[in-house]
């Protein structure tokens, strides 16, 4: 009879959410359970329900009651894994998968959410392996195959990694989150106009998908042929979408308009808060704190914490702990917390919580160091640049108010350097041009310049470094790329990812760093000059390209800044050409960093802090914004 009773329920509550009654179809499913406690069948749909709601404590509630009514079955112990993981329990997610393949080895489901839980830990070779014994269970598993192709691209095999996500778009071709992952897989290897089209594949299948779109912007700004007015259409675009409504309904802010009192500043971006080299571009600022002007609020998506994100924590005035909270659940924390600027660290890049600041939960939003094109946001107030990656004239392409700082960036220096060692050049009779850059900067063009350059040295020499550049694949397409423009795959030589240490050393195999157009490099920029080792660039029309010229014009070193690319090669051929002057400069130029506000956290801070003191100001006296506008 319960049983019967059970069904007739069930099928009930499908005709009300058919019906797009999904609260009545709740309300019956919950009177049912009322009398039947322990029916599964109940039981598994409400926590399904409450899942797809994002109601994850009750969802984890209806689970734990299944497992105990029905125990033996793998099933529910898998789906209670992937709620603890998407409640940012990600060591109780783990044991609970690891329960589930105990009861049924066999379960590729299991093994799956065992592999992704992995993934989130960074522990990418744990996953990989994990996830491919889901596969083997189940060939046809689109979504085991897609999560093995994530593992392998974060161990760095990215050739493998789009391998995988091309046998799951073959299974399936309308898999959404595999074209979004084959994009970032595509981006990986460098192939910028393959992964636009994968996200844009994504959005033919589900406009709603805000992140695809956030990664379609993001590659954009690597693209060769988009321009300003393309880059500022398509966030606005994204605004429109995903966050005006939200925007229009937020209320209004009833911070306490003290202009002169201690500003509550909240920081939100994951990639930010721990090392590498998106956490070296902000570390000054904060770090350093004056606690008398600013007490700072950061809100942690970080699910792995390292020894910088222990750093940052113990000298915040608050840490939040924020990976499990919707951008809903966010916003409210930060209004909660009364916060008077919050900061956007990451833009459209991943990890991206521009969820929270479409819904405008503090009366200043800054974005910062993230997206130097901007966010789009109505909600976003002000962009923090310098004049030289965003000189005035560039304003009209911003939804941000430009706030100028002196210097745009701050990076904290190495724990430890290797010694700086003369031109290699010198002793090997021939020049090693480098570039530690994304993979996704090197586009066919840059490597025809590159070419152009090294056809006018004969012997010279090409060094690239960077994650997944030891993958056969990845190696294969930068030798094809450089020898249909005649360089012979004798004269490249590729490195891929290491640590810090040996990072830095391996410039001391590099005479002259060349910088990526359209899309330049920052902290590879950084690291280069602080191993001695000087960069040309271009000062692309594009912010994106200008960060390399913002920083030698804050070291003084404007000469090495060519106007357009006929120049960059020409000055590029004429600075490898004078052994002289590299030597000379080589030694020279730590101690120029050092002596710079590139390298002063405390300064830098100071600066950010007048920044912030100066837009709280205007906002205090007149409660709104003024029409947009360069500031500073």
């Amino acid at each position: 009879m319960a049983a019967a009773a059970a069904e007739r329920a069930l099928a009930e509550a499908a005709r009300r959410r058919q019906g797009g009654d999904r609260a009545g179809a709740i309300a019956l499913l919950e009177a049912a359970l009322a009398d039947m406690p322990e029916q599964v069948g109940l039981l598994n749909e409400m926590a399904g329900m409450a899942r797809e709601g994002g109601d994850l404590a009750a969802a984890e509630s209806y689970l734990r009651r299944l497992i105990a009514a029905a125990p033996g079955h793998s099933q529910p112990m898998a789906n209670l894994a992937i709620v603890l993981r998407q409640s940012g329990r990600h060591d109780e997610a783990l044991a609970m998968a690891d329960g589930a393949i105990a009861v049924n080895p066999a379960d590729a489901a299991a093994h799956n959410v065992r592999g992704t839980t992995l993934v989130a830990l960074g522990r990418y070779a744990e996953a990989a392996t994990t996830l491919e014994r889901a596969v083997a269970l189940q060939d046809d598993y689109v979504k085991a195959l897609s999560n093995l192709g994530i593992a392998r691209k974060g161990l760095g095999q990215i050739g493998a990694a789009i391998e995988a996500q091309r046998r799951a778009l073959a299974l399936d071709p309308n898999f959404a989150d595999g074209w979004l992952n084959l994009g970032d897989a595509l981006l990986g290897q460098g192939d910028v106009e393959a992964a636009i089209a994968a996200f844009r594949r994504v959005l033919a299948i589900d406009p709603g998908h805000a992140g695809a779109h956030s990664n379609l912007i993001f590659a954009l700004d690597y693209a060769v042929d988009c321009s300003l007015e393309q880059a500022a259409a398509e966030r606005r675009a994204w605004n429109a979408r995903f966050a005006a409504a939200l925007t229009r309904s937020a209320p209004p802010h009833d911070n306490s308009r003290d202009p002169e009192r201690p500003i509550r500043v909240g920081y939100v971006g994951g990639a930010y808060l721990k090392r590498g080299s998106l956490g070296a571009l902000a570390t000054g600022v904060m770090l350093h704190h004056d606690p008398r002007q600013v007490f700072s609020i950061f809100y942690s998506d970080v699910v792995s914490p390292d020894d910088y994100t222990q750093r940052l924590s113990r000298g915040a005035g608050a840490w939040r702990e924020t990976a499990a909270l919707s951008d809903a659940a966010l916003a409210a924390q930060v209004r909660a917390d009364r916060v008077d600027i919050l900061v956007d660290l990451l833009g459209h890049m991943g990890g991206s919580r521009l969820g929270v600041f479409a819904r405008k939960p503090a009366p200043i939003q800054v974005h910062a160091w993230g997206n130097s094109t901007g966010t789009g946001l109505d909600a976003m107030d002000y962009f923090i640049a310098d004049r030289v990656v965003l000189p005035p004239e560039r304003q009209p392409h911003y939804a941000e108010r430009l706030l100028y700082l002196d210097s745009w960036l701050n990076a904290e220096l190495p724990r430890a350097s290797p010694d700086i060692v003369p031109p290699p050049a010198v002793s090997q009779g021939h020049v090693t041009f480098g570039s530690f850059n994304r993979l996704l900067k090197l586009n066919p063009p840059l490597l025809a310049t590159w070419a152009e350059i090294m056809a006018k040295l004969p012997g010279s020499r090409l060094l690239l470094k960077f994650r997944g550049l030891d993958d056969a694949a990845t190696q294969a397409r930068f030798r094809t790329g450089m020898r249909a423009h005649g360089i012979a795959d004798d004269r490249l030589d590729f490195l891929g990812g290491t640590g810090q240490y040996q990072h830095l050393a391996a410039y001391n195999r590099v005479d002259l760093a060349l910088d990526p157009f359209p899309h330049g490099g920052g902290v590879s920029t950084v690291d280069a000059l602080w191993m001695g080792v000087p960069c040309v660039t271009v000062c692309d029309l594009r912010p994106s390209g200008r960060a390399s010229a913002s920083i030698l014009t804050t070291l003084g070193l404007t000469e090495w800044i060519a106007a357009d690319r006929q120049g960059y090669v020409e000055l590029a051929v004429a600075r490898a050409g004078d052994l002289a002057l590299l030597g000379r400069l080589r030694p020279q130029l730590r101690q120029r960093f050092r002596g710079s506000i590139l390298a002063d956290g405390l300064a830098f801070a100071r600066q950010v802090e007048a920044a912030y003191r100066e837009i709280w100001r205007r906002w205090c006296k007149a409660g709104s914004l003024v029409p947009a506008a360069p500031l500073g």
